[in-house]
Order: C-alpha cells, then structure tokens, then sequence
C-alpha cells in the first residue's frame, strides 16, 4: 500500500487516517501534539490502531500528503510541507467548516 503524511490530527486529519489505515495504508503523522493512538468511530463502524508520529527530521519525502489544518495554522505547517512533499507528492486540503446562514458559503 502507499506511505500517506498527514498534517494535524484533529477531527479531521484523524477520521481521514483512521479510514486510510484500515484500508492498509501507512500513515505518517505530524501534529503539535503526538498521539499515541487512533480511536475513531463513525456511523458504520469504528477503527483503533497504533499512530507513527514524526519529526521534521526523520521524514521522507512522500507521495501523499494530507493538510488537515485550520487556515490559520497552513503557514506554522511549512515546515511539514516542506519535509514531506517533493516534485511528485500530490497534497490535498482537508477542509474543516461549519457553514450557517450566519457565515455564508464557503469561499473556495
């Protein structure tokens, strides 16, 4: 299966990667915080395993990269992006709103 970075292990971050290692995927994860652990559950089911948290400099270049990080946190994770991602890494942006009349349409 292929290597994923993911960046923040929020709400998020942490759904997408449970889902992506029980599908055989290795996750590769960059947090503020390290977590020792994922324990997700959604409607259909629910996943535990064990997480491989990573530093700056012990990560390869990878050929996935996931950001699931708030928009104002993108530019602390630099430093993420740039050890991770490479010429050929595809990067996607797991975007987190909460969208009301309030707030209007996400602006994309």
């Amino acid at each position: 299966m292929t290597d994923i970075g993911l960046i923040g292990a929020g709400a998020i971050g942490c759904t997408f990667a449970a889902a992506a290692k029980q599908a055989g995927h290795t996750i590769h994860v960059a947090s503020r915080s390290p977590i020792s652990r994922f324990d997700v559950t959604w409607t259909n089911g629910h996943f535990e395993g064990s997480v491989s948290n990573v530093t700056t400099g012990e990560i390869k270049k990878l050929p996935i990269v996931m950001l699931a990080v708030k928009a104002h946190q993108t530019i602390a994770a630099k430093p993420w992006l740039d050890a991770m991602c490479g010429p050929g890494t595809v990067l996607a942006k797991l975007i987190e709103a909460v969208l009301t009349a309030e707030r209007g349409a996400l602006p994309l």
